[in-house]
């Protein structure tokens, strides 16, 4: 039973986690800590992407604008450093640094354009209790003040869900958005153990305790979406990106083989 490859992979690992895998052919469905609600990193940005196309198909802005993005607004260490200052990009681009390269100041540049309370408001039009963002990206004096950003993973499994069957804004939104995600660059560890080659429409996070990913996995007999969240021990880094790799492969191995 898939209960059981979960489950024994969790006891291989004994590390805190939360988990929702789901058959979307089956609806067969194993659901571990779905309701906990952990700090977002950066998998947060798929609500941000998802009111940018809430705004794009009430036609308040389209995916060919370009946005000036100015020396001031680039946030040391990110992508965006590279290029010359007062660079224009389109909100296309911008939406692909910001899910496939996790790219802070993308992330911010759009946080801005929509607004942090209009996003709020996209997820609670979902039915969505513990998903919020609370600051930008990187934004350590709002962390200071104990401003951080939520997910729980059945939430963002859900999220996926309404993506997969065209039920974000509409179809066409989520299918735009689907396609961004199968650009996703940064996808070591769900595919550590498992073949290159798989359908995939991933975002992952990365802070200090905590290290996640949320995707949909298209193989050969089966879609199914994989989300899981691990708040981790200073002592058990080590072991983050082995445990997620395992667990993924151990999924993948049952729904390939069922």
């Amino acid at each position: 039973m898939l209960s059981d490859v979960i489950s024994n992979c969790i006891k291989d690992f004994n590390i805190n986690c939360a988990i929702v895998v789901k058959n979307l052919n089956t609806g067969e469905e194993v659901k571990v800590n779905e309701q906990m609600a952990m700090p977002a990193a950066s998998i947060i940005k798929l609500f941000v992407m998802g009111e940018v196309f809430n705004n794009i198909n009430k036609g308040k802005i389209f995916l060919e604008d370009k946005i000036t993005v100015k020396e001031e607004q680039k946030i040391s260490y990110q992508l965006l450093t590279l290029f010359d200052e007062d660079r224009e990009f389109t909100i296309r681009e911008l939406l692909k640094l910001m899910i496939c390269q996790s790219e802070n100041t993308a992330t911010n540049i759009l946080i801005d354009m929509v607004d942090i309370d209009n996003i709020n408001s996209f997820i609670k039009s979902l039915g969505f209790k513990n998903c919020e963002i609370q600051r930008k990206m990187l934004d350590m004096e709002a962390r200071m003040q104990g401003k951080e950003n939520y997910i729980s993973a059945i939430e963002v499994s859900k999220f996926l869900e309404l993506l997969y069957n065209g039920k974000i804004i509409n179809e066409k939104c989520s299918k735009q958005m689907i396609d961004i995600m199968k650009s996703q660059l940064l996808v070591a560890e769900v595919h550590r153990y498992i073949p290159d080659n798989i359908g995939l429409a991933l975002k992952t996070g990365d802070v200090w305790g905590y290290k996640h990913a949320a995707g949909i996995f298209y193989i050969d007999n089966c879609d199914y979406i994989f989300t899981m969240l691990i708040n981790y021990k200073d002592d058990e880094i080590k072991l983050m990106d082995e445990f997620m790799g395992k667990m993924s492969a151990a999924v993948y191995n049952y729904f390939k083989s069922n």
